[in-house]
């Protein structure tokens, strides 16, 4: 678990009690379970993460990255795993969708059973209140 879901003082302040070490205990709780529920870390990356995908339908133009929103999209790139890695014309791609994690390719498509590795920065600054309603539900 990367960052905290709901903090003590959310906590404290839905249920009215004072906190504890057991109110502790069930934040964690919480906050790891939602993260695990979801399938995602939601805190916001500080370095670039290199992402693997690899693309199975003919003629996909879009790419959706595993940790939404992006904040910046450093590089993508071709290769197996092993071979020297070939870089993606930054001009034929863009963020179609930061919130959403969607990269577009503008003039072509991302190629069928290529391997792509992304290159890039996503998660929240600050989580989203839906999610904290989410948890303390």
């Amino acid at each position: 678990m990367a960052t905290a879901i709901i903090t003590e003082t959310e906590l404290t302040n839905y249920t009215g009690k004072a906190s504890t070490s057991q109110s502790e205990l069930v934040r964690l709780a919480v906050n790891d379970f939602v993260e695990r529920y979801c399938a995602r870390d939601f805190s916001k990356d500080t370095v670039d993460r290199a992402e693997t995908h690899r693309i199975i339908e003919a003629y996909q133009r879009t790419l959706m990255v595993k940790k939404p929103p992006i904040v910046s999209l450093t590089k993508i790139e071709t290769g197996e795993a092993g071979e020297t890695a070939s870089l993606v014309d930054s001009t034929s791609y863009e963020i179609a969708d930061s919130q959403a994690g969607l990269i577009r390719m503008i003039s072509t498509y991302f190629l069928p059973n290529i391997r792509y590795t992304v290159t890039y920065k996503g998660g929240w600054a600050a989580i989203p209140d839906g999610i904290k309603i989410a948890a303390l539900s």
